[in-house]
């Protein structure tokens, strides 16, 4: 997790790229027995703030993560195995 929270807090990587690698990561640590998806969505917004992509608005990220399930399940498993380029290549 420190790791990871080192990652989060760099400014030198695309935010884009950043923003889905950090979610990733954390979603495959899993750190806790409940609230990891709504923890993790919350790192997307907040590395989204901190990099001033977003100032005032929220993304609906959930929405799309739900309309999307499939793809995002294969993205997920796909960087678990070594292949990000699918998650990168939403980006």
């Amino acid at each position: 997790m420190k790791d990871l929270l080192v990652f989060a807090n760099r400014n030198d990587v695309p935010v884009l790229a950043q923003v889905a690698i950090t979610h990733a990561q954390f979603e495959t640590i899993h750190p806790f027995t409940d609230g990891n998806g709504r923890i993790g969505r919350a790192l997307v917004h907040a590395i989204l703030r901190r990099r001033k992509i977003t100032t005032r608005v929220v993304v609906p990220i959930a929405s799309y993560l739900v309309a999307n399930k499939k793809a995002y399940f294969d993205d997920l498993n796909g960087y678990r195995e070594g292949h990000s380029e699918a998650l990168l290549g939403r980006c």
